[in-house]
């Protein structure tokens, strides 16, 4: 009975390390730092023709909007309506504060429209799990770990910068 216990035990251990090892360095694998690339038209390198008529619309978020991992919406826009230019302004595994350190790479535009889908990895980094604030944390830079309360004053302060530097509409 003893040799199974320290067996469980040393099993649990052994994954739990291993299990750690992985969310720590995940991003680190090829595959994962490829879907990290830019988007089509991203915003950080895309520029708006100087004869431009047509209205512009920045898409700024995530994954979600990064279109990398999942659908990748933003070009299906876009393709199915030329009358506006669509710039990507989505990053994998963002958080609001990669948004607001990004933010002039989105008013550079002059946009007309801003649309805004942020906040999973948000409530994912908010979760009192430490390897998860950890990941976050060093992936992506932040000053201190996630809480919802911070993505809160986040969000707050992207839209003020947004309205106050842009006569962009805000959806």
């Amino acid at each position: 009975m003893l040799y199974i216990t320290i067996f469980i035990f040393c099993t649990i251990l052994i994954s739990y390390i291993f299990r750690n090892n992985i969310i720590m360095n995940i991003y680190k694998l090829p595959l994962i730092r490829k879907s990290w690339q830019l988007p089509n038209m991203a915003a950080s390198t895309f520029k708006v023709p100087q004869n431009n008529t047509k209205p512009v619309v920045v898409c700024c978020g995530d994954s979600i909007t990064h279109g990398h991992i999942g659908y990748d919406w933003v070009s299906a826009l876009r393709k199915k309506d030329d009358s506006k230019i669509y710039i990507n302004a989505g990053i994998n595994a963002d958080l609001t504060w990669n948004l607001n350190e990004r933010i002039d790479n989105i008013i550079k535009h002059n946009p007309d429209y801003i649309t805004i889908l942020i906040g999973t990895n948000d409530a994912i980094g908010s979760q009192n799990i430490k390897h998860i604030q950890d990941y976050y944390v060093s992936t992506k830079g932040l000053p201190r770990l996630p809480h919802i309360d911070w993505y809160s004053s986040e969000l707050e302060r992207f839209i003020e910068t947004v309205t106050v530097q842009t006569d962009a509409r805000l959806h």
